[in-house]
């Protein structure tokens, strides 16, 4: 009776084991949250309303520079080298700006970088409005820019998770992603809007107002920053990242598309000359010729 019994239980056992595994449950309060519900966290709310303001005041400025040197020289090769500016500074300080942001006070680098971007803007208004602009400093600004807006970006990204809960992560990410299709959208637009009815000097002017805006909102968080005590040097770090991702074939793919992306801002540059030299588009016009770089799809929905 007892051998019978066992037997009964192993049957039952093998059955059970050879039945599919059901995956747990996932809490759809967590995983169906609306992407803009990030934004009931306040300090997220300050950045990304800021960040809002400084990418179209960047926008605004690209449109600006990208003229002001047409109007200069009126040579599509001079465009090409500012976009070569832009480029070569994100080659060499790419992987520089993310162990700078996983080594310092994420905080204070943010500040320093946007006072900086401030201060280049700054320059460049001061410089329009006292007629002492020259392709040179244009290039140098450019270039500069260019620098700490690597260092600016991997920043901005690694702060956003002290922000907010785990749960709101990946709204708060599309949110991110939002606010630059917008920026990239209207900036243009309000840049050839506001050359052709207040100056360049008005644009790079916004362009600074932007980026200190940045700084008051990153001033007035509640989080603190938090300083990584990394075990390795910064070129290590950059290597032991590198090495990491040629074990993910999927993510090395999509970021050194990414990466390489920026490459093609000489031609991009030289292309928006087009409006003016074929078409005879004056300044309100110039910026409604921008197409938005499209940076991944739509966030729709959560």
């Amino acid at each position: 009776m007892a051998d019978a019994r066992g037997a009964v239980r192993g049957d039952r056992g093998v059955r059970a084991s050879n039945r599919p595994r059901v995956p747990p449950r996932i809490d759809s309060a967590h995983s169906q949250e609306r992407a803009y519900r990030a934004l009931r966290h306040r300090d997220f709310r300050l950045l990304w309303g800021a960040e809002l303001l400084s990418s179209t005041g960047t926008q605004v400025q690209r449109v600006a520079v990208i003229w002001q040197v047409f109007e200069l020289t009126g040579d599509p090769l001079q465009l090409g080298l500012l976009g070569l500016c832009r480029f070569a500074p994100t080659l060499l300080f790419g992987l520089a700006g993310g162990v700078v942001a996983d080594r310092h006070d994420r905080r204070r680098t943010l500040l320093l970088s946007q006072v900086a971007l401030l201060l280049l803007s700054a320059v460049l208004a001061w410089l329009t409005a006292s007629e002492r602009v020259s392709l040179p400093a244009i290039y140098v600004v450019t270039a500069l820019s260019a620098t700490f807006g690597a260092v600016a970006g991997p920043t901005r990204q690694a702060l956003v998770p002290m922000l907010v809960p785990r749960s709101s992560l990946t709204g708060a990410m599309t949110m991110n992603i939002l606010a630059f299709q917008v920026a990239a959208v209207a900036g243009p637009a309000v840049g050839g809007g506001l050359i052709a009815t207040v100056g360049l000097t008005a644009a790079y002017a916004l362009d600074a107002v932007s980026f200190g805006v940045v700084g008051l909102a990153v001033l007035a968080l509640g989080t603190p920053g938090t300083v990584v005590v990394a075990p390795m040097g910064g070129f290590a770090a950059a290597w032991e990242g590198l090495r990491f991702l040629r074990g993910a074939p999927v993510l090395l793919g999509v970021m050194g598309i990414d990466f390489l992306r920026p490459s093609s801002a000489p031609a991009r540059c030289c292309c928006r000359s087009s409006p003016r030299r074929f078409w005879g588009a004056g300044r309100g016009a110039w910026g409604c010729c921008w197409r938005p770089r499209r940076r991944g799809p739509w966030p729709v929905g959560p």
